[in-house]
């Protein structure tokens, strides 16, 4: 990890990519959320078209040991510490995104300040993890 990353992350209000997985851990968590969302998810025929809703999809890390385990990984950890610049890090939730691709539906664009008051704003952060592709074809995650 560069030891530059909180300077970073100060200057700009974000910071990526934080690579934090490991080719098999990747492979491993991508495979649990799978087995999530095709156990939980709703709509879609063809595989990986399903989607998630309701209470399904909040606080994830408590109801799912994959998920818990993927939070709570100690290189995302230290990241975190090390752009809040502290040794305490509690999780506040784990939410679950699942929009297919080439999917109709959309994600509107939203501020998560907006509902949730989240402050200070330079103690507190967002670690959005991508466990499949995110990219421009696909509809990856934008932001102002």
């Amino acid at each position: 990890m560069h030891d530059d990353i909180r300077e970073k992350f100060l200057r700009d209000g974000f910071l990526f990519p934080v690579k934090f997985l490991t080719t098999e851990e990747s492979r491993f968590f991508t495979a649990k959320y799978k087995e999530y969302v095709d156990l939980y998810g709703s709509g879609g025929t063809k595989k990986g078209s399903r989607r998630i809703r309701g209470n399904k999809i909040f606080r994830l890390h408590l109801v799912a040991r994959w998920a818990a385990q993927l939070v709570r990984h100690p290189l995302l950890i230290a990241a975190v510490k090390k752009m809040l610049d502290t040794e305490n890090v509690l999780i506040w939730s784990s939410d679950i995104t699942c929009k297919p691709s080439s999917s109709t539906e959309c994600f509107g664009w939203h501020q998560d300040e907006a509902y949730a008051w989240l402050g200070p704003h330079n103690k507190l952060l967002t670690a959005w993890i991508a466990l499949t592709d995110s990219n421009s074809t696909n509809g990856c995650v934008r932001f102002i």
